[in-house]
């Protein structure tokens, strides 16, 4: 009966995980959310150019123990994506993955972390045009409540930008099994050919 709101930051000691995670969290585990917090592999790298020297797991564990949150220990963050109502990230590249599914996306903008990472003016371009940009956890956390009350805001520049990346999102299995028929010379499989022949599922 809960929104749930995923937090996904890339890895840096830049990223807005160092910088203003635990704030972030604290505002989000207030509210009548759930919270999903899926860390980059390299964000539990106890080095300080990876996660900053910090233990991020025992440190988000403590706070949201006895709460409605949880930290993924998962590699696969693709079923917390369909699970979230709202996604907050800085400049991770599951952003661009959860665009698939029209849902509202914050982005949280970290100079630091674009001027350490050297992220590519067109790769910010294009998370800028799918989401709504926010300096801190504040505005993070209004961003949240107005992705809530109405989804449907932005879900123009999010599928644009979807299409932009993604060919016929869905239909890459359908399409490779069909070239292999076709390299076997073999009639493909009805349910097969149904599939190929699908518009893009964004």
């Amino acid at each position: 009966s809960r929104p749930t709101i995923l937090y996904a930051p890339t890895w840096s000691a830049s990223s807005s995980l160092n910088i203003m995670g635990m704030d972030l969290l604290k505002g989000l585990l207030d509210r009548p959310w759930n919270v999903l917090v899926k860390l980059h592999d390299r964000s539990r790298d106890p080095r300080p150019f990876y996660s900053g020297g910090v233990d991020w797991v025992s440190k988000i564990g403590a706070l949201m123990s006895g709460r409605a949150g949880r930290l993924i220990d998962d590699a696969d963050i693709c079923p917390y994506l369909a699970a979230a109502d709202v996604m907050i990230s800085d400049h991770s590249s599951a952003g661009f993955e959860y665009l698939l599914l029209d849902r509202p996306l914050v982005r949280i903008h970290v100079p630091q972390l674009i001027e350490t990472s050297n992220i590519a003016p067109e790769y910010l371009d294009l998370l800028m045009d799918a989401s709504r940009s926010v300096n801190g956890p504040d505005e993070a956390l209004d961003a949240v409540e107005r992705g809530l009350s109405d989804p449907s805001e932005g879900s123009a520049s999010r599928r644009a930008v979807a299409d932009d990346l993604f060919y016929r999102a869905g239909s890459a299995t359908a399409r490779a099994v069909a070239e292999l028929y076709g390299v076997l010379e073999l009639a493909p499989i009805p349910h097969a050919q149904t599939f190929a022949a699908r518009e893009p599922v964004v």
